[in-house]
């Protein structure tokens, strides 16, 4: 699993991604803020 801030469109975003043993990008969840409750949603879907 991996969080990190990026900016899209000119508009700062949460981006969280999870990944596999090689680095591989599985699924990905773009937020606005940074949503503990909404993250740990993410984390159990995958």
């Amino acid at each position: 699993m991996d969080e990190t801030y990026i900016q899209v469109k000119g508009v700062w975003k949460y981006l969280y991604r999870a990944v596999d043993s090689e680095g591989n990008t599985l699924d990905f969840m773009l937020s606005a803020k940074r949503d503990g409750k909404a993250a740990a949603g993410f984390w159990a879907k995958c």
